[in-house]
């Protein structure tokens, strides 16, 4: 839908979590899940519609997130190599404001 197309979803990577947020015209979500990080603690946005399909596109439980920095694209991939080894996918970032 043309909303989705528009809203933001913002990840905050800090400790072993990700905090999850996205505000938009149906209304707002937060949500934390657990993860490995490894690295510094990172927040970085990405366009709702763009992530919600690559996750889609993956089917899996798990999956690697590989990100340096908040202006740079994230790669997407299945945790289980084996399971789809041929999938890999990259998601540019978007400016997130507070």
């Amino acid at each position: 839908s043309v909303n989705s197309a528009r809203s933001s979803v913002k990840l905050n990577f800090v400790g072993n979590s990700i905090n999850i947020s996205s505000v938009s015209l149906a209304g707002q979500i937060t949500d934390e899940i657990s993860c490995t990080h490894e690295g510094e603690d990172i927040e970085i946005g990405f366009a709702c519609r763009y992530l919600l399909d690559i996750m889609r596109a993956l089917d899996c439980e798990k999956v690697v997130l590989n990100l340096k920095a908040p202006r740079v694209s994230m790669n997407v991939c299945p945790y289980d190599k084996d399971e789809k080894k041929d999938q890999f996918y990259l998601v540019m970032p978007v400016k997130i404001t507070d």
